[in-house]
């Protein structure tokens, strides 16, 4: 798709807008490295993607969590990517975006290594994830594996990826930053 050779040239991209019908991103997908591999989130739950901006670290959370960015007013939660999937860290550099998702109307920007395309995979190219919870019980960010032309997709589930304790406790205080 031809969006995907805009996101080398824009510091922002919306995928709020009206060339996003219901009806075409049920099985679109939005890809992106991480340590080698290509990830996928429902372009359903992407609002936008931004170079990475300036963020404020925010004590007593996971190391996950980065800190909060401030989004045009709005201060949201920021987590890695990385050490939310427990991959290795590497620094950021200026292909490091940020990926705002949107699960159960939250807002939440995902550090990622940078985005590849936009595509479409089908149903039936979806394999469940190998197991939907850790050894600890916790529920896994993984919600299958996309298969698209021999290419491998591990597709995240964005409301998991984002969902838990940690983001709770730092959620209310962005909601009320953001409106003051």
């Amino acid at each position: 798709m031809e969006r995907s050779n805009e996101r080398e040239h824009t510091d922002s991209i919306d995928l709020d807008d009206d060339d996003w019908d219901g009806e075409s991103v049920e099985n679109t997908y939005l890809t992106f490295p991480l340590d080698g591999a290509v990830y996928a989130v429902s372009v359903a739950n992407v609002k936008e993607i931004v170079r990475l901006p300036e963020f404020v670290e925010v004590p007593d959370v996971p190391d996950f969590v980065r800190g909060v960015i401030n989004l045009r007013g709005q201060v949201i939660p920021l987590l890695d990517a990385r050490k939310r999937l427990g991959l290795p860290e590497v620094d950021y550099s200026d292909r490091t975006v940020a990926i705002v998702l949107e699960a159960d109307g939250i807002p939440t920007g995902l550090v990622a290594d940078g985005v590849n395309d936009v595509t479409d995979i089908a149903p039936e190219n979806i394999d469940d994830a190998p197991s939907r919870r850790t050894e600890s019980g916790q529920v896994r960010a993984v919600k299958g594996i996309g298969r698209v032309d021999g290419a491998v997709s591990i597709i995240l589930d964005a409301a998991r990826l984002m969902g838990g304790e940690a983001l709770e406790a730092i959620r209310p205080h962005a909601v009320t930053q953001s409106r003051s």
